[in-house]
């Protein structure tokens, strides 16, 4: 930054209340900013008929699924690799889930069948 003579100044800690005041307008510019963005996604998932899904304090059972699948991922691929480039890391997090946690792998919840086989099953039976 600098200052009125041009000058370069590094910021330090406001020194009075008018220099609070201009960090003050800064967040609220800053907030104003997420909630133009928070306005705009609702409207998006409104025209789109999707219905937003937040957790509530102490009901942690709404991501219970994702943190579930991201614990997995994690124990069984990414903790056992090293990825060189972003691109790698890409492509085997895609080769995990398409090719094997989703036609593979078996899951409890799907009585330790694969998602692809208890897929056919269900169809079948239609």
């Amino acid at each position: 930054m600098r200052n009125k003579q041009g000058k370069a100044f590094k910021r330090t800690a406001p020194e009075s209340d008018s220099d609070q005041s201009v960090d003050t307008m800064t967040d609220l510019i800053t907030e104003n900013k997420r909630l133009k963005k928070a306005i705009a996604y609702l409207k998006l998932f409104s025209k789109c008929r999707i219905t937003q899904s937040m957790s509530r304090k102490g009901r942690c059972h709404d991501n219970a699924v994702a943190e579930s699948f991201f614990g997995t991922l994690k124990n069984e691929l990414i903790y056992q690799n090293s990825y060189k480039t972003k691109d790698d890391a890409k492509s085997s997090i895609f080769e995990y889930i398409e090719l094997f946690y989703n036609r593979v792998r078996r899951h409890s919840y799907l009585n330790y069948q694969s998602p692809l086989n208890f897929e056919h099953a269900h169809y079948n039976q239609i």
